[in-house]
């Protein structure tokens, strides 16, 4: 903390006055944007020859306060005047709501002319019994005065005293010092226990107990946090929130292993005492092996990642989750290498040797201008065979490297509501009426398609490549299968706990079934997606969606985790009996590390799932009966 502070008073020096600072602000401004980048910032210190690379990147570290990437007017200038800034901040704190800021700068804005005058900004901080150097007064109001034009609108003075999300971020950080207490926050929080905090849950933790978080706060927070906007926090985010490093040393880490197995050997090396777990100390160690350096607060925030049941140990298999990147990060990455559709298509014409029109894992391994690892092969493999047949035609390869393609295709399919409303479309675009549609014809008629829609159509259209679309290729771009549909759905969902969550919502009358009336009123699937969703989900035929058909549909891994269970039974008796053998200390109940244990080698996604479906009490532990209903589904419904 002490060369920081040595290198901004060191830079403060250098700059006395308000207008010193602004000139200052310009100079490093070189492209001017009215930001200083951390490039122009850091060349133009180091140019001064008064700063080192290292003490002008510590300089943009402190001044870039909202964490953008770039320093604005304001930022530059609070970094300069600290006491500016807290006065700012102790205003802040003045305003309950939106109208208490409108409210006051009324009451501030004395000639009734819509703006803050210096002299009118001067007199309200004095009122409030503060005293202010000119200089410091000089710099409120320029951090409040954002286009520079010698005045503060009523949006400027908002922007200065609405509280940012990094300023409610911090303070509600500032709370929560150590893990533990971010863990403990996190349990009272989630007051359902359904393993998320919703907007509710946030608003009562932080409205009540003295915590003194204002609504406007409290909706700041919650939207920081809940990263993929499903509405909820779940506890990673939780925990990312509150160590906004945790993400980025993971990433750090989890570079250093190549594959599965390296993360296993890793593994092996840092259990110590070779007990098949790590424990805090051990992970630490391994954390520091990799030539970084980590602060106590950001290893237990890795830990509490890893160690996913709590049980105070971070297991191989959970090793292997947090060290392995998801299926999608790998494929975020993949979609980097592409440009555009041509692309995409250039790349499966030269992995598909043998020129069938499908990829199979084993060209994607051996292909010579295409080099992908088994991992990566793996990933594209789990995201992108919709159909199941262990290969990749183009529509699949193409939908999953490039998702605006499929992303257009679905807009202008949902735009026909049967198959003859495509025969129709089909007629009016084959103008010439040979049979077949080009793109000449398509750009030309009434429908105004864009170049980027007739683009996406021809890719996943055109499958012989002639350079025009048939009436069956034509069908088979806007009449998609059942299959690519749910591909579709179930990419927004994360884990299993979205999908049971998603479930629940649906289930208003909470019978435990979802009918297609209560899944059309939902209003989370079109018509076409509902139609797809019991097609290929209701598996018994009854007409509704019970809670493990749901997840089945949705996530190759529960049903996949189910089927190995079921494996070993075939009435009500062996279902109780394989209860009792994984319930080891025999106390009537299977918990997440009885199940780990239990010899049928589940990963830490399979057991996720058991629990998902088997806990429906959500008391984090399966009773007989509710295994038994997850085994013999049929018996417990009758």
């Amino acid at each position: 903390m002490d060369s920081k502070s040595g290198v901004v008073g060191k830079f403060r020096s250098f700059y006395s006055t308000i207008e010193q600072v602004k000139a200052a602000f310009l100079q490093y401004d070189i492209n001017r944007d009215g930001n200083i980048s951390r490039q122009e910032l850091e060349d133009g210190m180091v140019q001064s020859g008064q700063f080192s690379l290292d003490e002008a990147s510590t300089a943009f570290d402190i001044a870039d306060i909202n964490g953008d990437g770039e320093i604005d007017i304001a930022e530059f200038v609070q970094l300069m005047f600290p006491n500016a800034a807290e006065i700012i901040s102790q205003m802040k704190r003045n305003f309950q709501s939106i109208d208490d800021v409108v409210n006051t700068f009324n009451s501030w804005d004395l000639d009734r002319d819509g703006s803050i005058s210096f002299s009118e900004l001067q007199a309200a901080v004095s009122k409030s019994g503060q005293k202010l150097s000119e200089e410091e007064m000089n710099g409120i109001f320029v951090i409040g005065d954002v286009d520079q034009n010698g005045e503060i609108d009523l949006d400027e003075f908002k922007r200065m005293m609405i509280p940012t999300a990094y300023d409610v971020v911090s303070k509600f950080r500032s709370v929560h010092k150590t893990t533990k207490d971010v863990q403990m926050a996190f349990k009272k929080f989630d007051s359902n226990n359904d393993g998320a905090i919703d907007r509710s849950e946030l608003t009562n933790a932080l409205s009540s107990g003295g915590m003194n978080f204002t609504q406007q706060e409290i909706d700041a927070i919650f939207n920081a946090a809940d990263v993929d906007k499903d509405g909820q926090v779940d506890y990673e985010e939780f925990i990312c929130l509150m160590c906004p490093s945790a993400a980025a040393i993971v990433c750090k880490f989890r570079s250093q292993y190549k594959n599965i197995d390296e993360v296993k050997a890793a593994f092996k090396r840092f259990d110590s005492n070779g007990d098949g777990a790590l424990d805090k100390k051990e992970l630490a160690a391994a954390m520091k092996s990799s030539g970084q350096s980590y602060a106590d607060v950001e290893i237990d925030a890795i830990f509490s990642l890893g160690d996913v049941d709590g049980d105070g140990e971070v297991s191989l298999e959970e090793f292997v989750d947090l060290m392995s990147p998801s299926s999608s990060e790998v494929l975020a990455k993949l979609r980097k290498n592409f440009k555009n559709i041509g692309d995409v298509k250039a790349t499966f014409k030269k992995i598909d040797t043998d020129n069938d029109g499908l990829l199979s894992k084993q060209e994607m391994l051996s292909s010579s201008g295409c080099k992908y690892d088994s991992e990566e092969v793996n990933a594209i493999f789990i995201l992108g065979d919709i159909n199941g047949d262990g290969q990749l035609d183009m529509g699949e390869f193409i939908g999953l490297m490039f998702p605006p393609a499929t992303e257009v295709i679905y807009k202008l399919s949902t735009s026909f509501g049967n198959i003859e409303d495509v025969k129709a479309a089909f007629k009016l675009l084959d103008v010439d009426g040979d049979g077949s549609i080009t793109k000449e014809e398509m750009a030309s008629s009434g429908h105004k398609f864009s170049q980027e829609q007739i683009e996406s159509i021809f890719a996943l259209g055109d499958v012989n490549d002639d350079g025009a679309l048939d009436l069956d290729e034509f069908i088979g771009v806007m009449c998609p299968s059942a299959e690519t549909v749910i591909s579709r759905i179930s990419q927004k969902y994360n884990n299993i706990n979205e999908l049971k969550k998603a479930f629940m919502s649906i289930d208003i009358d909470h019978d435990g079934k979802i009918s297609r009336q209560e899944m059309t009123g939902s209003g989370k699937y079109n018509s076409q997606e509902v139609d797809a969703i019991f097609l290929l989900g209701d598996v018994d035929g009854d007409g509704e969606i019970d809670l493990e058909e749901f997840i089945g549909l949705m996530s190759a891994t529960a049903a996949e985790a189910i089927a190995k269970l079921k494996k070993a039974v075939s009435n009500i008796s062996e279902a109780q009996q394989l209860f009792k053998i994984i319930d080891k200390d025999g106390d009537g109940m299977i918990s997440m590390e009885e199940m780990r244990n239990c010899g049928l080698q589940f990963s830490a996604n399979e057991i996720d799932a058991i629990f998902a479906l088997g806990d429906t009490n959500n008391d984090g532990e399966i009773d007989v009966s509710e295994f038994v209903a997850v085994m013999c589904p049929s018996v417990s419904k009758n």
